[in-house]
């Protein structure tokens, strides 16, 4: 099989690139790929994107024109290459008898290597396939069976796992599992031999659809494996393929694939998945019931699990991280749907009180300002109480502490910018504001209580967040 492109190592590739609208004008470059730069096409010459208005013979006017290029064609390894949404980042021209001309860089925000596409938002894949961190691991899908003799030998017995596959609304989700070796190394005094046992998901939808509709999917599953891990993850090698209908097929050289590269927030982690560590797998009770539950979860709850693992990724400033996770909380007890309102007569009954309370003068002002809303405070502490006995009162000693805490540090940094809160509170707070949003989805998703409780103990930054909710949010 072809080694597949991995977002996070560094390519370089020279080629020959055009506009589809102008394939006669070729124009050589090269493509460079960085994980944390993104992607660079340098070319030796350039397109031509300014303006020329002639306001007398032989006499023009040169305006700038458009600073992106949407879609450029190449060939680079013998492969076709589309590169989408093209920002300008410099172009050098030269007005010289010899040498002159123009030069350019440019930064596309996807690479597809592998096909030439001139429209993305156009229905052109059919499935995609990716492989993640921790994904293998998280599977709970195991290749290899270690075999031990009366005489004492061992052997490894590689096993080839059946394909596991959930169907959610069409869409065919499958944990495809790849093992390569044995490979034997002979040494001197020993030989060794080593084998690799690779899960990858993949996304396979009824009928042909863009690639934005697959790269959601395939994502979705990577946020699933964030909230196990409890940490943010990273797709490593990104792919799709095209109907068999279409008239642009990839190379036959490196198989049905579409590589797809992008960008991606934060940095690879080196740290090695233990699967002793998740907070659930994908095989309990199975992977159909896990993405199916999720798909659910995930529809009512997407807002709120998207700033959660926002949150995660390194660089945040402290008071916007705050702010983040506390928003993410109202999100999720509106899309829990607590109630927020009292009945109807009774507000209304308590609204008649109040205005008539008041000087007359003051009184269409009291009317328009009284609205039927539960206080901030209140609504956190009606969600904490979602989560069950035995979680919520380890982890937050005083849920009324927590909630005015939170209440205060939210209106503070909104109005002013600034919080009375010193640094080390407003750290803890985001950390159990974090602690309690991440316990509640995981609930909602139905990971059973006894796990969630856990948790506490068995998850280090859980446990850590315990003892700095005792320091800091007890009565």
């Amino acid at each position: 099989m072809p080694n597949h492109v991995v977002l996070d190592e560094h390519y370089d590739w020279r080629g020959q690139w055009w506009r589809p609208e102008r394939p006669d004008e070729i124009i050589a470059g090269a493509l460079t790929w960085d994980p944390k730069a993104g992607g660079l096409l340098e070319l030796i010459g350039g397109f031509d994107t300014d303006e020329r208005e002639q306001i007398a013979p032989g006499q023009f006017k040169i305006k700038p024109g458009p600073s992106e290029v949407p879609i450029i064609h190449g060939i680079v390894d013998g492969r076709p290459a589309t590169l989408v949404d093209c920002l300008i980042t410099g172009s050098r021209r030269r007005f010289m008898p010899m040498g002159g001309g123009l030069q350019q860089d440019l930064k596309p925000e996807v690479v597809l290597l592998g096909t030439h596409l001139t429209d993305t938002s156009a229905p052109a894949f059919r499935s995609a396939r990716a492989s993640i961190e921790g994904l293998t691991a998280w599977s709970g899908i195991d290749a290899f069976t270690i075999t031990r003799s009366s005489s004492g030998a061992n052997g490894l017995v590689v096993d080839h796992p059946a394909d596991e596959g959930a169907d959610v609304d069409g869409d065919l989700y499958r944990l495809v599992s790849t093992t390569f070796g044995p490979d034997y190394r002979v040494g001197l005094a020993s030989t060794e031999a080593h084998a690799r046992h690779l899960v990858e998901i993949e996304v396979t939808a009824p009928q042909a659809v863009d690639l934005d509709y697959l790269r959601s999917r395939v994502w979705s599953v990577a946020e699933l494996i964030s909230l196990a891990q409890h940490r943010r993850t990273r797709l490593l090698s990104p792919r799709a393929t095209l109907p068999s209908t279409t008239t642009s097929e990839p190379s036959a050289a490196w198989g049905p694939w579409v590589e797809i590269l992008y960008r991606q927030a934060g940095d690879s982690s080196e740290e090695r998945v233990d699967p002793r560590d998740l907070a659930f797998w994908a095989n309990e009770p199975s992977f159909d019931d896990l993405i199916r539950r999720w798909s659910g979860t995930r529809a009512r709850l997407s807002n709120a699990i998207s700033m959660l693992l926002a949150s995660w990724a390194p660089g945040w400033y402290l008071e916007a991280r705050v702010l983040t996770l506390i928003t993410a909380l109202e999100s999720l007890e509106a899309s829990l749907g607590t109630p927020r309102r009292l009945p109807d007569a009774e507000f209304r009954a308590v609204k008649e009180a109040a205005v008539a309370a008041v000087p007359a003068e003051q009184q269409p002002w009291l009317q328009a300002i009284i609205q039927n809303n539960i206080s901030l405070q209140d609504r956190l502490r009606r969600l904490i109480d979602l989560l069950p006995d035995a979680v919520r009162t380890p982890l937050v000693p005083s849920p009324s502490a927590w909630a005015r805490a939170a209440t205060r540090a939210r209106n503070e940094l909104s109005h002013s910018g600034r919080t009375k809160l010193d640094h080390e509170g407003l750290f803890a707070l985001g950390q159990l504001t974090s602690a309690v949003a991440y316990l509640l989805i995981l609930n909602e998703l139905g990971v059973p209580e006894e796990r969630l409780k856990n948790l506490l103990t068995q998850d280090s930054v859980i446990a850590y967040t315990r003892r700095l909710a005792a320091e800091h949010f007890s009565d």
